[in-house]
């Protein structure tokens, strides 16, 4: 991967977790904002099939990539 994607992808899902969950639920708190992105991404990761992935999660084309190499 070369930097400028990487760069689109930090700021796509920046964008992306700020409108799905920090301006709808409001933390008050610095504890807040990390208790709520841990979830979300975990929920990214995990649960959430992606389109560019054929809508697998994440984790599972990880996962399959993985036992390619290995």
């Amino acid at each position: 991967m070369n930097d400028s994607f990487r760069e689109t992808v930090s700021y796509h899902f920046a964008k992306q977790s700020k409108q799905e969950r920090l301006y709808l639920l409001y933390p008050e708190t610095v504890t807040e904002v990390r208790a709520m992105m841990k979830e979300y991404i975990a929920k990214y990761n995990h649960e959430r099939g992606h389109q560019r992935f054929d809508y697998k999660t994440p984790a599972v084309v990880f996962y399959e990539n993985m036992a390619l190499v290995a």
